[in-house]
C-alpha cells in the first residue's frame, strides 16, 4: 500500500512534497501533546524525520490558455442538449464569471450571499485561506458591466441567503465545481473538438486571468497577486 501511495504521489506536481510535510507536522504536534520535557515523561522517544529527505515539488504544467483560445471558447455554439439547464451553458457562464472577477474560485461563487453584494460591488472572504490569515482573506471587487447580464441570469430570487441560485441544483461546492467542469469539457470536446488532454477546467480560467493581466494588460505581479487574493508573492509567481 505504501509503495503504491508513494508511486501515485510521484506523478503529481505538489503532493509528493506537501503530503510528507503534513505528516511531519502531525508528528511535531504529537511530540507536543504526548511528551512532557519538564518532567521527563517521553512517550515518543525517536524522531525519524531528520533522516527523511522530502522531494521538491515539480514545476507545474502551464495552466493558462491564450486570449485567442478564450475567445474561441466563448464564441463557439454550445453543444446540443436535451436538458432544460445544459451543463455546457453553466460551464461557460461560470468560466466567464471566473475570468471577469479576477479568477474567483468556484467555491467562493457558490457561497456568495446577498449581503456580499452592495451597489454592484461584491465583498467576500476567500474560503481557501480565510482561516489562515489575519484579514480573513477578505477582498472586494466591482462587477464589470460585461458580466452583469450573466450575474442577473443566475440571481437567487427566493428568500434564500445566497446571491446566486447554484445551490438550488447542486448541494455542495464540490458538486457545483464538478458540474461546471463537466460543462466546460463538453464544449472543449463537442464544440472545439480538442483532444482530451487539452480540455479546459474552471481553474484554468483563474490562471488565464492572472497570465493575461500581467503579460497583455501590463499589471504588476503585486496587482495580480492582490486580484487573486494571494498573501505571498511566490504563490503568484508560480
Amino acid at each position: 500500500f505504501i509503495n503504491g501511495w508513494i508511486k501515485s504521489l510521484a506523478t503529481t506536481a505538489r503532493a509528493k512534497e506537501m503530503y510528507p510535510v503534513c505528516v511531519r507536522q502531525i508528528f511535531k504536534q504529537a511530540l507536543i501533546d504526548y511528551n512532557d520535557y519538564d518532567t521527563g515523561v517521553l512517550r515518543i522517544t525517536t524522531n525519524p524525520w531528520p533522516k527523511v529527505k522530502i522531494p521538491k515539488a515539480d514545476t507545474p504544467e502551464k495552466k493558462a490558455i491564450t486570449m485567442e483560445q478564450v475567445r474561441d471558447f466563448f464564441a463557439v455554439p454550445l453543444p446540443e442538449s436535451n436538458m432544460k439547464y445544459p451543463l455546457s451553458e453553466l460551464g461557460r457562464d461560470v468560466a466567464k464569471m471566473i475570468l471577469c472577477l479576477a479568477g474567483i474560485n468556484t467555491v467562493d461563487l457558490f457561497y456568495l450571499r446577498k449581503q456580499d453584494c452592495k451597489h454592484g460591488v461584491i465583498g467576500y472572504e476567500r474560503r481557501k485561506t480565510r482561516k489562515a490569515r489575519a484579514d480573513n482573506a477578505y477582498i472586494e471587487m466591482r462587477i464589470p458591466d460585461i458580466l452583469k447580464p450573466t450575474i442577473e441570469k443566475y440571481l437567487d430570487r427566493t428568500n434564500s441567503e445566497y446571491l446566486l441560485n447554484f445551490h438550488q441544483r447542486m448541494t455542495t461546492p464540490d458538486s457545483f465545481n464538478a458540474n461546471v467542469n463537466i460543462g466546460i469539457k463538453q464544449i472543449c470536446d463537442r464544440s472545439l473538438n480538442l483532444p482530451k488532454e487539452k480540455w479546459y477546467c474552471a481553474y484554468k480560467f483563474r490562471h488565464t486571468w492572472a497570465t493575461v493581466a500581467q503579460n497583455e494588460c501590463g499589471a504588476s505581479e503585486a496587482e495580480v497577486g492582490f486580484g487573486l487574493n494571494h498573501s505571498q508573492h511566490k504563490t503568484t509567481r508560480g
